[in-house]
């Protein structure tokens, strides 16, 4: 699993980028992180029930918080319809539940198991040319030299055969896309001439 803490958020960002949404609470990691900045919405999509009420309970205090109960495509999609301001995108590439909570790899459902496609092209299609994406754990879609090596054992079994990145190419036209090859892999999504956030990990 990558970490939002591995990123450094420049204020200049935040403001072209007020508001913030996430795919996966896990446990809470990531809003942890994004609530230590002056976004003005942040927003939290989780499919699983135990870990909205863990969310719920933690960030009780944050009125600019709020967790979806939802599968990640469809929580986009109403995020999508919220006029607020320009979006900043972190994308929970993995398994959901699968490193919380003990959920198997096996989805039957491809589109629960591995949404990271259909996300990102819900955003191209319905999102404004303005907004950023952070792709974590890269490595589960791609055969690069990552850091932390190859995915293997049941995550690898569970991936499509398509390990080619290409959905990357689909944001060229309008953006800048940056992969790193730290930790399991990002990959970062972000307009031309944008405020840049930075990898510190």
């Amino acid at each position: 699993m990558g970490s939002l803490w591995d990123w450094e958020f420049p204020p200049e960002f935040v403001e072209r980028f007020p508001i913030f949404v996430e795919t996966g609470y896990g446990t809470g990691n990531g809003l942890e992180r994004a609530a230590g900045y002056a976004f003005k919405k942040i927003y939290s999509i989780e499919i699983w029930p135990e870990a909205v009420k863990h969310g719920e309970e933690k960030f009780r205090g944050d009125d600019r918080v709020k967790i979806i109960q939802d599968d990640s495509p469809m929580g986009i999609v109403e995020m999508l319809s919220r006029p607020e301001g320009n979006m900043f995108f972190w994308l929970d590439a993995h398994f959901p539940g699968a490193d919380c909570f003990g959920q198997s790899f096996e989805y039957p459902d491809e589109g629960v198991r591995l949404p990271l496609e259909r996300e990102l092209g819900l955003v191209r299609k319905f999102c404004r040319d303005d907004f950023t994406i952070l792709i974590d754990d890269l490595r589960y879609y791609g055969n690069l030299p990552w850091e932390e090596g190859p995915a293997n054992g049941p995550a690898a079994e569970a991936m499509g055969k398509d390990r080619s990145l290409g959905f990357l190419t689909w944001f060229c036209a309008t953006h800048d896309v940056q992969i790193f090859l730290n930790g399991k892999g990002f990959a970062l999504i972000s307009p031309r001439g944008a405020p840049q956030i930075r990898f510190i990990g």
